[in-house]
């Protein structure tokens, strides 16, 4: 596969779609998750010649997908930007997008720390066991399982109290 820029292209198609819906769950937002979905292309095409096959390529692909986002994030951080009105109607307009979502999950997801919605979704919608998770994260397997663990609890708590 290295040097054959087909090979690499067609990879790529194949797994656009996948990697498009978990960065749209990951940070809520259609237009970021383009972005964040064309930077990701971008990061895979320059160190494709670290992929080592040691897993399938649609994990090496979300675990730069993370990095990605989780860059994005402390860069916006950094320059102390908040969610306003407009971030609100991105949500209500993706809630209306995927119905099968409801309101008040992506609610409760968008409250969840950044690390922990990603362990969240990466387990329970992607079923990536918690060492994937500690991969893709760059962190140990005790800390993804930490991180679902409390993020779940906090989503039950937010779910339960309505």
């Amino acid at each position: 596969m290295r040097g054959d820029a087909g090979a690499i292209a067609e990879l790529l198609r194949e797994q656009y779609g996948l990697l498009r819906k978990y960065l749209l769950k990951l940070c809520l937002s259609g237009p970021l998750a383009e972005d964040l979905a064309q930077e990701t292309m971008i990061r895979a095409v320059e160190s494709i010649g670290r992929f080592r096959g040691e897993s399938a390529f649609s994990t090496w692909l979300l675990a730069i997908a993370t990095r990605v986002y989780l860059d994005e994030k402390r860069r916006e951080t950094r320059r102390d930007r908040r969610q306003s009105a407009y971030a609100e109607a991105e949500r209500m307009k993706l809630a209306h997008s995927y119905p099968e979502l409801r309101l008040e999950l992506l609610e409760a997801l968008a409250a969840l720390p950044d690390e922990q919605r990603a362990a969240v979704l990466l387990k329970h919608y992607y079923g990536y066991s918690y060492e994937e998770i500690g991969k893709l994260s760059g962190v140990a397997a005790g800390t993804a399982k930490s991180r679902v663990h409390h993020g779940l609890a906090k989503l039950r708590k937010e779910l339960t109290e309505e």
